[in-house]
């Protein structure tokens, strides 16, 4: 769904939203690739609850799974007060589905 390099201020954000069904696995990751400021990562659900969360760190990797329908949002979070980042964050959705094959 997302994959990008972001430049983040100090104190700012980057966010992905969503619309998701039940089932589904929500991925993140982010990782530091330049400047002083490391990621931190919140998920929150459509009924505005953070269901996941992880303080500053070099490298996140989370796997959510969706329970139920509506809009979830990943906010990437520069907590640093001065220093800026840049950062690889990644955004993927996994589903299972059925193909029927008719002859």
């Amino acid at each position: 769904m997302a994959d990008e390099t972001e430049s983040v201020s100090a104190g700012a954000d980057w966010v992905f939203h969503g619309d998701r069904e039940e089932g589904e696995t929500i991925i993140v990751e982010a990782r530091k690739v330049g400047g002083e400021a490391r990621p931190a990562v919140e998920i929150e659900d459509p009924d505005g609850n953070i269901i996941a969360d992880n303080d500053p760190s070099e490298r996140i990797r989370r796997e959510i799974d969706v329970s139920q329908d509506g809009r979830y949002y990943v906010r990437f979070h520069n907590e640093a007060l001065i220093n800026s980042g840049m950062w690889d964050v990644s955004v993927e959705i996994e589903f299972e589905y059925e193909e029927e094959v008719c002859n």
